[in-house]
């Protein structure tokens, strides 16, 4: 079951605190295409939370409107989560 949150903010607190709180460790790879990495040269542990989703209860309250961000004519893409 998703978790309703009034504010992307909100969700993203959440979901960071859920992950130090729940996440499991994951390994280090080592990949020359990871900038994790440090593409190859490096290691560092991940904390993993599996399964975990949310709902945002007006997605549009964190949409910044400033004349100096205006889109100028370009098309934005934007998903609401739901796939399948």
């Amino acid at each position: 079951m998703s978790a309703m949150f009034e504010s992307f903010a909100a969700a993203y607190s959440a979901s960071l605190a859920s992950i130090f709180e729940r996440g499991r460790v994951v390994a280090a790879v080592r990949d020359v295409s990871s900038v994790g990495s440090s593409f190859g040269h490096a290691e560092r542990d991940t904390l993993e939370l599996v399964a975990h989703s949310f709902s945002v209860a007006d997605p549009a309250s964190c949409l910044i409107e400033c004349v100096e961000r205006q889109l100028r004519g370009r098309a934005v893409a934007v998903g609401d989560g739901r796939f399948g």
